[in-house]
C-alpha cells in the first residue's frame, strides 16, 4: 500500500507525499490557520454566526451541531438530511455533568489541552485561557441536552418541517444556513426531509446560544492567576435560564468553540495546504483563498465553492 501510493500520480498520491512532507510542514507552523481564526474573530452576532457554520460545513468541519445526508430511516431507498447534537471531547455526559474528583480531573486535563492547542496555534496566553473555559462550558451545554448514550443507539430520529425548526430554535438563521450550505430545498414542501437525530437536544438548543458559560463575567480574573485558573471552570453548574436573546457577551464565547475546532482539525489543513502550495499550480477562487478546485472538492469535500 505504502508503495502504491509514493508511486501514485493523482490526488491520492498527492495528498499521501504531501503529508509525509515534514520539513515543509514543520517550516508552515501555525500559518495554514491563520486566515481561519481571523474569519473566527468576525463572528459578532447570529448572523455572523451562521455565515461562520456554513464556512465550516462546506469544508467538512462544524461546531455547535452537526449535520449530514444519509438513508431515511423510514424509506431506506431515500435520502434524508440528519442534524445531530454538537460533539464532546470528553466520552459522554457523565465526564461534564458529575462533580466527584474523578470526573474534576478528566475536566481539567481537557480545559488543558484546548489551551495547549490554541497557544500552539498562535491565539494569546490569555485568551487561549478564556477559549478553554468558554469550550467546556459550551460542552457541559451540550452534555445537559443530549439523549443519553443509550437512548441515542435506538433512536430514528423526529421528521420536522423548517418552518417548524424556526419556531423551535428563532434565533439561528436558518434558511441562511441551508441556503449557504447548498442545500436550500431541505425541510421545505416537496424538497429532502429534514430529520433530527436527537429532539432532546434541538428543543434545548437555546441553553447554548444564550448565557453559555457562567463564568463569562469573570473570565478575565480566572485566567490572569495560575491559582485560579488551576480551578476554572472544573465545578459543574447547571445553565442559567435563557433569555432568548443572543447579544455580544454570548457571541464571544460561541466563538470559543469554532476556534476550537479548527485548531483540533489543524492537522488535516496543514497538510492540504502543504498540497495545494507544493504540488500543483491550477488555481481556482474559493471565497478567500485559492485553492485548487480538484483538491479542494475531493480533500476537503464541500459542496460548490460559495
Amino acid at each position: 500500500m505504502k508503495a502504491a501510493m509514493e508511486e501514485d500520480k493523482g490526488i491520492v498520491g498527492t495528498f499521501y507525499k504531501s503529508c509525509m512532507n515534514e520539513e515543509a510542514i514543520k517550516k508552515l507552523g501555525n500559518l495554514p490557520l491563520q486566515p481561519m481564526l481571523k474569519r473566527v474573530e468576525e463572528v459578532k452576532d447570529m448572523k455572523s454566526l451562521t455565515a461562520m457554520l456554513v464556512w465550516m460545513g462546506n469544508r467538512d468541519n462544524g461546531a455547535l451541531f452537526g449535520w449530514g445526508v444519509s438513508p431515511d430511516s423510514q424509506s431506506p431507498t431515500t435520502r434524508a438530511f440528519y442534524l445531530s447534537p454538537g460533539g464532546m471531547t470528553l466520552p459522554d455526559q457523565s465526564y461534564y455533568l458529575k462533580n466527584d474528583d474523578d470526573m474534576k480531573a478528566h475536566r481539567a486535563i481537557e480545559k488543558d489541552i484546548i489551551e495547549k492547542l490554541l497557544i500552539n496555534a498562535g491565539v494569546d496566553k490569555e485568551q487561549a485561557r478564556k477559549d478553554a473555559l468558554n469550550c467546556l462550558a459550551i460542552e457541559t451545554r451540550t452534555a445537559e441536552i443530549t439523549m443519553k448514550r443509550e437512548e441515542a443507539r435506538s433512536a430514528v430520529g423526529t421528521r420536522i418541517m423548517r418552518e417548524d425548526l424556526k419556531k423551535m430554535i428563532p434565533l439561528m438563521h436558518w434558511d441562511d444556513f441551508f441556503e449557504g450550505i447548498g442545500m436550500h430545498d431541505v425541510g421545505l414542501e416537496g424538497g429532502p426531509q429534514l430529520i433530527m437525530r436527537d429532539d432532546k437536544f434541538f428543543h434545548r438548543f437555546d441553553r447554548i446560544l444564550t448565557n453559555p458559560n457562567p463564568e463569562f463575567a469573570k473570565l478575565s480574573s480566572l485566567v490572569g492567576s495560575d491559582s485560579a485558573w488551576e480551578v476554572a471552570g472544573l465545578e459543574y453548574e447547571p445553565a442559567a435560564k435563557p433569555d432568548g436573546v443572543f447579544d455580544e457577551a454570548d457571541a464571544e464565547v460561541i466563538k470559543s468553540y469554532p476556534c476550537y475546532t479548527l485548531v483540533s482539525s489543524y492537522e488535516m489543513y496543514v497538510c492540504m495546504y502543504v498540497c495545494i502550495h507544493t504540488h500543483t499550480h491550477t488555481h481556482t477562487q474559493t471565497g478567500d483563498q485559492k485553492l485548487p478546485a480538484l483538491y479542494a472538492r475531493v480533500i476537503l469535500c464541500h459542496l460548490p465553492p460559495s
